[in-house]
Formats: C-alpha cells, structure tokens, sequence
C-alpha cells in the first residue's frame, strides 16, 4: 500500500477491512482497522443440488461433464 494511503488511512476515525489478513497488514503499519468480510447471502445463492445440475448446464449450454470455475474478484501484482 503506498505510503499516501496509509496517511490518509491513519487520520480516519473508523478503518473497515474487507479481510482479517488486510486488517492485520494495516495494523502492521500502524493503522487499526475493523473487519467486515466479504460476504454472499446464503439465503439467495447456494450450490445448485445434484437434481439440478444437469438442467441448469443444458439451460446455460454448458457441457454436462466440463469442469467450471468462477472467480469474481478483482486482481492486483
């Protein structure tokens, strides 16, 4: 994190992590921060059950044996 932000960061009343490990690398440097994680609503989304793995697949034209993965999330050096 540069040093502009830690700065900025450390004249702020209220500090709000998206992680425990971001949290503990800004108290490393000096600036306390609470955690509020990621989170997905559970009651919402969930893992589709194995009834409806095949149709969902046809549904989106997907092979009914491929592996698929999902990542969503943005990534940085």
């Amino acid at each position: 994190m540069a040093r502009s932000h830690l700065r900025a960061l450390s004249k702020l009343p209220n500090v709000i992590a998206c992680s425990a490990t971001l949290a503990g690398m800004l108290r490393t440097r000096g600036v306390e921060a609470g955690v509020i994680r990621n989170a997905v609503d559970t009651e919402t989304f969930r893992p589709a059950l194995p009834a409806e793995r095949g149709e969902l697949r046809a549904r989106l034209g997907l092979p009914a044996a491929a592996r698929i993965g999902v990542s969503i999330g943005a990534l940085s050096a």
